[in-house]
C-alpha cells in the first residue's frame, strides 16, 4: 500500500493541475467577454486534461489504485 505521505504528494500534484487549469476557465470567460478568440483559443489549450486531473484526485481520495510495495 502507497504510504500516506506519497498519497497526499500525488495528491497535492492533482489539485495543483486542476487549480491551475481551472483559471485557464477564467481566462476564457473573459476572452468571451471580450469577443477575443486568441485568448479563448489559449484557455481552451490551457484546459486540456482538466477531466483527467479531476478524475485522478477522486481517485486518491477515494483510495482507488493504490499499489501494493514491498517492504
Amino acid at each position: 500500500m502507497k504510504s500516506i505521505d506519497k498519497q497526499m504528494q500525488e495528491l497535492r500534484g492533482a489539485v495543483t493541475d486542476i487549480a491551475t487549469k481551472a483559471s485557464a476557465l477564467r481566462l476564457m470567460s473573459a476572452g468571451i467577454k471580450a469577443e477575443d478568440m486568441e485568448v479563448i483559443k489559449t484557455g481552451w489549450k490551457m484546459i486540456e486534461g482538466l477531466d483527467e486531473s479531476a478524475d485522478l484526485a477522486l481517485s486518491i481520495l477515494n483510495g482507488e489504485g493504490v499499489e501494493e510495495c514491498s517492504g
